[in-house]
């Protein structure tokens, strides 16, 4: 099967991919397996001169990296290992889409988060959601749900007093939200609201369209790939730094105030 990469990578590639041919460095995509035993012959035959890494680091990867003498730069990952590394303010970009749906009336929001891998981004939406809801005096408001999309539906369409808008915690989950919600005869934005993060496909072309908080893909991925170079340059020994880029709000039709089906 074919490795394809999508959604926020897609721009981030991009961005990697146009500073490294900007200085005559090739690009070579690594989904490393499940087997660490296998990965030195991919990292340590001197084809490398630096490793981007995503998402997260695995313990076993750190030695090869010691040992070719790799230098590496993380990127949407939560700084580790004294690891240079660039990622997106989920923080703020949570802050961004309570305070929108605020801004529009809503005051019941209930936060989808869902089954999700482990990742820095989880605790820092969450944490950016229920401080806005917090502010607003509105903590009894406050609810995260981890469970099946089925299930968070199915809830939904029974609560009394029904949550009239969701932060869904990443586009995948919100396009996958949108046909449960259809197919429970739920409207959005009409009998219920939803954001999202992320502004990669297919946010712009669902119905409705998604409202969404934009990662800046493309600029995380220079930036990555600028820091990896310093890196390489000065034999490891640039500073450590790490990046964090502004997340921005693009809004669009899955929200509307609360009464709009009025």
């Amino acid at each position: 099967m074919p490795l394809v990469v999508r959604g926020n990578y897609e721009g981030v590639m991009i961005g990697i991919n146009e500073v490294l041919n900007d200085h005559e460095y090739h690009l070579l995509f690594v989904p490393l397996g499940k087997k660490p035993e296998d990965w030195g012959s991919v990292l340590l035959d001197q084809r490398m001169d630096g490793c981007l890494i995503l998402s997260r680091v695995r313990e076993e990867l750190l030695p090869l990296l010691k040992k070719g003498r790799l230098p590496a730069t993380l990127i949407n990952a939560a700084p580790t290992h004294g690891l240079p590394a660039v990622n997106a303010d989920d923080y703020d970009g949570a802050i961004q889409a309570t305070r929108h749906l605020l801004e529009l009336g809503h005051k019941d929001i209930v936060f989808l988060l869902a089954q999700q891998p482990l990742h820095y981004s989880i605790a820092q939406r969450q944490q950016g959601y229920a401080e806005v809801m917090l502010q607003a005096g509105l903590g009894h408001h406050v609810r995260v749900f981890g469970g099946r999309v089925d299930d968070f539906v199915k809830w939904l369409k029974q609560a009394s007093p029904r949550p009239t808008a969701i932060v869904a915690f990443t586009h995948f989950l919100a396009v996958k939200l949108l046909q449960v919600l259809w197919d429970a005869g739920l409207h959005v934005p009409d009998e219920v609201s939803v954001t999202t993060f992320s502004n990669a496909y297919p946010v712009e072309d669902t119905i409705p369209p998604l409202t969404a908080v934009a990662l800046p893909t493309i600029e995380m991925g220079r930036t990555a790939a600028e820091m990896l170079l310093e890196q390489i340059e000065t034999g490891g020994n640039a500073p450590a730094k790490c990046v964090v880029l502004k997340e921005t709000l693009v809004k669009r039709r899955s929200t509307a105030p609360p009464d709009a089906k009025k």
